[in-house]
């Protein structure tokens, strides 16, 4: 987990995992779970039933296969903690009764996810090389979250050059809050925001924001296993594209600052987190 970092570190972090990760797509039959001690491990086998290099599971892939083979979330942990051979023995047993493709995202050899092979891949690197450079034209931009995390990616960026009282002391600022999970906790988003310096919070605009859900065409495996290769991941496409780079420019245009702004004067206080303000 990476907390608390600048945008040079969190460049050069995602980066780093970029060139590290490695996913497969995965017959259930080629797999199997083991222990080694108190550490559950999941093992791969290749067409010719020869053994991968074993991965380590973290918290999130174990939640995905406990939702895949159906067994109850406390049932499940309390296995993992207590009698981890117990649950190597329900997750074989129920893991190669449901055959199904699966794709296994790794990094630094650990299952970091269990998915859908209709999980679409958008990213951490493809979103950064979109908005990365947006937010470096922002002059002065001041960095409130920017963390990377097994779950994912955050960033709210403030632009404290564009700035507006609303009502006597509650001054605000214009910004913008980027997320991306690649392990299916969540879709890409890339959000407009309002932000109240009287109580270090944002408003999001959300009629204005981008996002789109990792879901994508089913993915075939011809043989057991499969090395499912980065220059597979799916393309975003340039309207898609397009509006990521809109929505993080908003952050600096003045225009439409000055129209959320009227529309905030306009309301209570109270109601600004149901306000629903159309940008574009």
């Amino acid at each position: 987990m990476k907390a608390g970092l600048s945008l040079q570190e969190l460049a050069i972090e995602i980066s780093q995992q970029n060139a590290a990760k490695v996913d497969y797509l995965v017959n259930t039959e080629s797999m199997e779970f083991g222990t080694e001690g108190t550490q559950v491990y999941l093992q791969l086998f290749d067409n010719e039933k020869i053994p991968l290099e074993p991965l380590t599971v973290n918290s999130i892939a174990h939640q995905q296969l406990g939702t895949f083979t159906e067994i109850p979330a406390a049932y499940y942990n309390k296995m993992l903690t207590e009698h981890p051979s117990l649950l190597v023995q329900n997750l074989n047993e129920w893991i190669h009764r449901k055959a199904d493709q699966r794709m296994v995202r790794t990094l630094y050899g650990t299952a970091r996810a269990f998915l859908s092979n209709r999980y679409r891949r958008i990213d951490n690197m493809q979103i950064a090389e979109i908005v990365l450079p947006e937010l470096q034209k922002i002059e002065g931009a001041i960095f409130e979250s920017c963390q990377l995390t097994d779950s994912r990616m955050y960033l709210k960026v403030v632009n404290p050059r564009l700035q507006a009282e609303v009502t006597p002391g509650d001054i605000v600022q214009s910004g913008v809050i980027i997320s991306n999970s690649e392990v299916g906790q969540g879709s890409v988003s890339i959000q407009p925001l309002i932000y109240r310096l009287v109580c270090s919070n944002g408003m999001v605009v959300n009629d204005a924001k981008a996002s789109r859900r990792h879901v994508g065409r089913q993915n075939e495996l011809d043989g057991n296993v499969e090395l499912y290769a980065s220059d597979t991941l799916e393309a975003m496409d340039t309207a898609f594209i397009k509006q990521i780079r809109d929505t993080v420019a908003a952050a600096v245009d003045q225009t439409r600052f000055d129209k959320v702004i009227d529309i905030m004067k306009q309301v209570d206080g109270s109601d600004y987190i149901a306000l629903h303000v159309d940008i574009t």
